[in-house]
């Protein structure tokens, strides 16, 4: 005897619910010609109570078909109907099934994963604009090499010995003449060439207010002019920290769900294109490196603990650096790294060559040797190139920061365009959200579920058809209500 129980279920595929509604009570039926896979069945029942259900189960020797109503036919007067029917078969044999591990494309586990279901009408991206300012955007620092004389104490300025002392001042960058100290400085400077002042420029901002207090003397002949208000680098000043500044990033979430760019735009230096793997990255900061010799400044993405990544871009000196006592001793100053290079290139030349030529000819052979003879005219236009530099009063180029200055000052902007969305929790509600993993694949309580090229399994009880139209169920998608 089969036992049928008609039902109300409003979810079709891809649409699935643990839950359905019976209609009316279960009716006994005598069994003919079953089929585990379509068939028809007879009941007693009324018109009204026929077309009142879309769905059934049929029972027997506690085995449970769970089967679509396909069609309904009147059967020998009003009260005696056929059922024809389709055997549902992931209600029916779904704890028959081994998932097993699948590759499963969309889940109900968020992601941050690209999907190509999000979007909107909007015919053009969002652009999200914000600006950050690094340590202080309102000021400069004005550095001032000084001529060490016997028995005073070296600065303590980063990597690079310096037999000059360093003094500097914090100032309006759009104001410096209100600036008492600098146009102290600055008249003192007018009487004259000094004795002391090597050279005097403009570097972007850094705290320098741990440094100590110190007199700045202008000397000029045999008078002395001294003025106050500048802070003096010490000998045990720590100054590699302080010209080192960092600005923590904020970064939308969920960009990589759509396409997207983000961009810095460091007017002084370039723009910066952050890749995808670092957007997630803890703390994701913007360091600046400041060069206290020439104003320059380096930026470079580091994370949370500092650590810097490959992405950065170098600024150059925005103004230009006076001369003031000695046009070569500055020149020395401003150049010092790539004259020592050229130099320990010419007297290798000389080496090498001296070598080669006593080697096979003696003292008469060296002097004769081209690469000496090279090196040594190398050096002897170095040292001219030096000397000229005294009686050279030129400026150099200027910058095109000094016209962003006044209104980019220690500032810089990120630019975030990205596809907008309006139907996020549509898709996400409807589609889930995607995985695109090889995993196992778990039957949700609820949400959407999609796999590709599924191949699950059962414990030998479940047809080969029912096998089949399984798998095509998950490859179509199943959302679960």
């Amino acid at each position: 005897m089969n036992r049928v129980q008609l039902y109300k279920n409003p979810y079709y595929y891809p649409y699935y619910s643990n839950s359905i509604s019976a209609v009316g009570e279960p009716y006994d039926t005598t069994p003919r010609n079953m089929d585990l896979k379509q068939g028809f069945v007879d009941l007693q029942c009324s018109f009204t109570e026929a077309t009142r259900a879309n769905y059934m189960s049929i029972s027997r020797e506690n085995v449970v078909l769970y089967a679509w109503i396909t069609n309904i036919e009147e059967r020998g007067g009003n009260i005696r109907f056929r059922f024809y029917y389709e055997v549902d078969p992931l209600r029916t044999w779904l704890d028959k099934l081994n998932l097993g591990n699948q590759f499963v494309v969309r889940s109900p586990v968020p992601t941050n994963l690209f999907d190509p279901y999000l979007g909107s009408t909007q015919p053009y991206n969002d652009i999200i604009r914000t600006e950050y300012s690094i340590g202080n955007p309102n000021k400069r620092v004005l550095v001032v090499q000084v001529r060490r004389y016997s028995g005073e104490s070296f600065s303590n300025v980063p990597v690079q010995p310096s037999i000059n002392n360093f003094f500097v001042r914090e100032y309006d960058v759009n104001n410096w003449t209100n600036d008492t100290a600098i146009t102290t400085l600055l008249t003192a400077l007018t009487g004259g060439q000094p004795d002391n002042i090597v050279t005097m420029y403009s570097v972007p901002y850094f705290d320098t207010s741990g440094l100590s207090s110190g007199i700045l003397p202008v000397f000029r002949g045999g008078t002395s002019t001294d003025v106050t208000g500048f802070k003096f680098i010490q000998n045990t000043d720590s100054t590699v920290n302080r010209v080192t500044t960092r600005v923590t990033l904020t970064i939308p979430p969920n960009l990589t769900k759509v396409k997207h760019s983000v961009l810095l735009v460091i007017p002084e230096a370039g723009i910066i294109s952050i890749p995808d793997e670092l957007l997630y990255v803890s703390g994701l900061a913007l360091r600046q490196d400041v060069d206290i010799y020439s104003g320059a400044a380096n930026y470079m993405l580091v994370d949370g603990n500092n650590k810097p990544f490959n992405l950065s871009v170098r600024g150059s000196s925005i103004t230009s650096i006076p001369v003031i006592s000695d046009p070569m001793e500055t020149y020395i100053s401003q150049n010092q790294n790539t004259l020592a290079i050229g130099m320990l290139g010419d007297v290798a030349n000389i080496l090498v060559g001296a070598g080669t030529a006593l080697s096979t000819g003696g003292l008469g052979a060296v002097m004769g040797s081209g690469m000496v003879t090279k090196g040594i005219s190398s050096l002897a236009t170095t040292y001219a190139h030096i000397n000229d530099a005294r009686h050279q009063q030129s400026n150099p180029p200027a910058f095109l920061g000094t016209a962003l200055v006044p209104h980019f000052n220690q500032r810089f902007w990120q630019l975030v365009i990205k596809t907008h969305v309006d139907n996020a929790t549509t898709v996400n509600a409807e589609l889930g959200y995607p995985c695109n993993m090889f995993k196992a694949l778990t039957f949700p309580s609820n949400g959407f579920i999609q796999t590709q090229g599924c191949s699950v399994s059962s414990d030998g009880t479940v047809p080969l058809w029912a096998i089949q139209e399984i798998n095509r169920l998950f490859d179509n998608g199943i959302r679960v209500i």
